[in-house]
């Protein structure tokens, strides 16, 4: 059951994620091919079962083997209303 659940938010994350490249594929189609094309390498490569982080770090890498600069955990101030409210950490940064 353990098993299943892994892999459902497995899948989840990376639905997540194409869902988000698919949105600024338009802009920057290049960069976006890059980044899908290894996000695809990485899941094809591990398949499912993992755990985030695994995904992340494996990420990570193939975009940097790809040539494309990457930062980790980059904190971000949330701003409403011309104010903070809070502090967000994104998992990569290309």
């Amino acid at each position: 059951m353990q098993d299943c659940k892994n892999t459902y938010l497995v899948n989840l994350v990376i639905l997540k994620s194409c869902l988000f490249f698919i949105k600024i594929f338009m802009l920057h189609q290049e960069l976006t091919k890059k980044i899908i094309g290894c996000a695809y390498t990485v899941h094809n490569t591990l398949g499912a079962g993992f755990l985030e982080k695994v995904y992340e770090q494996a990420l990570m890498l193939e975009l940097k083997v790809s040539g494309l600069v990457v930062e980790s955990h980059v904190p971000l101030s949330v701003i409403y209303r011309d104010q903070i409210i809070g502090e967000y950490f994104a998992d990569l940064i290309v």
